[in-house]
This record gives C-alpha cells, sequence and structure tokens, in this order.
C-alpha cells in the first residue's frame, strides 16, 4: 500500500525545510571472475543464491539443473522462458481455490500460483510490480480488477513472449487500469473537480520521486494540477465484474492548454 498520507506531508516538509530523504545506496558492481566466483560454473550456493532473488526459493530439481552450468545461461533461461505452471492446482480444506468469493483465497491462488511457476523469475517479477504500483483489496471492489491488474503485471514480467515490454508502456496502461483509477480515485477525476491523487503518487512514489540526487525537487506542485487535469476523465465499467474495463469520457476530460514540466499543450 502507499504509504500515509501524513508521512507523505512530513516527508515533502523535510525537504521544503532543506533535508531531503536519505539517497539510495551505490549499487555494487557485477560479479567477475576477479572476486573468485566461477561464472562459467555455478555452485549449489550460487543456484539457492539467484533462484531466492529472482524466484521464490530452488526446487532440488533446479539446484540439479543448474548447479555447474554458468550463470549466464540461468539468467537467459529466466529472461526467454515463457510463464507457465506445472502440478496440481492448490486446495483449502480440499475444495479448489474460488479468488472471487473469498480474499484469503484470492491471496492462497496467487501464492499457489507462485509456487507452482514453471519460470519463477516471471511471478517474482509480478510481485514486484504489485508492491511498486501499490494497490490494496481494502479500497478495490469488485476483487476481479485486482485479479485482472495481476494480469497485467505479468504481461509485463514476461519477457518470453514480450521481449519489448517498456516502463513507460506499463505506466500507461497502469494509468487507465480499473484496479488503479478505483484505488487512487481516478474515476472521480473530472472537469471542473480535478482529483489530484494519481497525479501525484505517479510522480512522488511510481515514477520520479520528490526530489533527484542532489535534493533538486523532481516536479512542483503546478506539475500535478496540471497532470490530474491531463488524466480526467476516466471511468470503470465493471457491470460484468469478470470483464471490467476503463473507458474514456470527452466530456468530463478538462479540454484546455496545461503546461507540465514546463511543456505547453492540450495533453
Amino acid at each position: 500500500m502507499s504509504l500515509p498520507r501524513a508521512k507523505r506531508k512530513r516527508q515533502r516538509a523535510k525537504v521544503a525545510a532543506g533535508k531531503p530523504r536519505r539517497h539510495r545506496l551505490s549499487l555494487p558492481g557485477a560479479p567477475s571472475a576477479d572476486d573468485g566466483i566461477d561464472l562459467q560454473s555455478m555452485s549449489p550456493a550460487m543456484v539457492d543464491r539467484l533462484f531466492w532473488r529472482a524466484g521464490f526459493g530452488p526446487t532440488e530439481q533446479d539446484r540439479a539443473a543448474w548447479t555447474g552450468r554458468p550463470v549466464a545461461d540461468a539468467v537467459a533461461w529466466m529472461l526467454s522462458t515463457p510463464s507457465g505452471v506445472s502440478g496440481s492446482p492448490g486446495t483449502r480444506e480440499g475444495k479448489p481455490f474460488d479468488p472471487t468469493a473469498d480474499d484469503t483465497d484470492l491471496v492462497l491462488a496467487w501464492v499457489d500460483r507462485m509456487v507452482r511457476s514453471t519460470n519463477p523469475f516471471v511471478e517474482r517479477l509480478t510481485f514486484f510490480w504489485h508492491r511498486h504500483w501499490a494497490n490494496s483489496r481494502e479500497q478495490v471492489s469488485p476483487p476481479q480488477l485486482m485479479l485482472q491488474q495481476n494480469d497485467l503485471f505479468r504481461r509485463y514480467s514476461d519477457f518470453g513472449p514480450n521481449a519489448g515490454a517498456t516502463f513507460r508502456d506499463l505506466a500507461r496502461e497502469v494509468t487507465v487500469n480499473p484496479s488503479m483509477l478505483r484505488y487512487l480515485t481516478g474515476e472521480y477525476n473530472v472537469r471542473g473537480a480535478p482529483n489530484e491523487n494519481y497525479a501525484r503518487e505517479l510522480m512522488e512514489l511510481f515514477g520520479l520521486g520528490v526530489t533527484d540526487a542532489s535534493g533538486k525537487p523532481n516536479y512542483s506542485e503546478n506539475d500535478v494540477q496540471q497532470l490530474a487535469k491531463a488524466l480526467s476523465g476516466w471511468q470503470i465499467d465493471d457491470k460484468n465484474p469478470d470483464d471490467a474495463k476503463s473507458y474514456f469520457t470527452p466530456d468530463r476530460w478538462y479540454n484546455g492548454p496545461k503546461i507540465v514540466f514546463g511543456k505547453f499543450g492540450n495533453y
């Protein structure tokens, strides 16, 4: 879930007072043979590390398949192998999961998919996007909207059939995704009464961050207000929860000039 409003306000107050938030630590360089690591022949510990970082832990079959093989081969396999599941679906008290009728089943059905995933990297990255583009079942109903959103995240995590996936395209789709429109109340963003929730979170949490590495603000309050106007007009059709869609209503859109990041246009 996104940070509480009060906490975000305190963070913005620190920035305004000349106390920027902590900068991210620099990432270490890529390992090499000079580090004493044999990249051409993974040890069992290396296999375990890779599958914990890029998945949810190795199976005995994973260890047997990848021990002694090059790291590059394993990475290439994870990046090119399409999503899939193996084995029999899990159950709860002997009954199949029903994720649209019970929130516990909603969670368990996804955990079951994580466990049975034939390429754990796809589901791990799906989980990452789910946490990055924060949504919550408490604010999103019906539950089919969150299942649909996870399918979107999974498509942008499955590089086998979608090798050209980009963060830019993902951001565009998430912006008009029914689950996000409901969670951050974008469906109520209309001409004459702009709702700034999503525009602010897109800049602050999902995309830019409050400041750059030097402490300089990445955006202004005016940028938030103008972007909110540009994103107005979207609604949700969930009469059929299993086929929910977002749609654009021109009469609800702020049709007029806007200036975002110093660029003028009728976005």
